[in-house]
């Protein structure tokens, strides 16, 4: 493993160190499609703002996109290739 794919599979790591992100990638993971985030807000048991806090993390180590605005939500879902996610 070169240097720089430890340091993408430690960012990785670091996003899923929590486990409302955990369960966060796991719920779109399984879902059909894509899922709104005003769907899985009261499944997470969070406020939308933490529930967004969480989102960013994720999108930002690559675990998901950056999503699609729909109306007034954001369609959210899990990415393939997770290991490859840049910075």
């Amino acid at each position: 493993m070169s240097e720089e794919e430890a340091e993408t599979t430690a960012w990785v790591f670091r996003a899923l160190a929590d486990p409302h992100r955990v369960r966060i990638v796991n719920l779109l993971a399984n879902a059909d499609g894509p899922v709104c985030v005003c769907d899985i807000t009261p499944q997470l048991g969070l406020s939308q703002p933490t529930v967004s806090f969480h989102l960013k993390k994720l999108v930002a180590a690559g675990l998901l996109g950056p999503g699609t605005a729909r109306g007034v939500g954001l369609l959210l879902e899990s990415t393939t290739g997770p290991w490859r996610a840049s910075r």
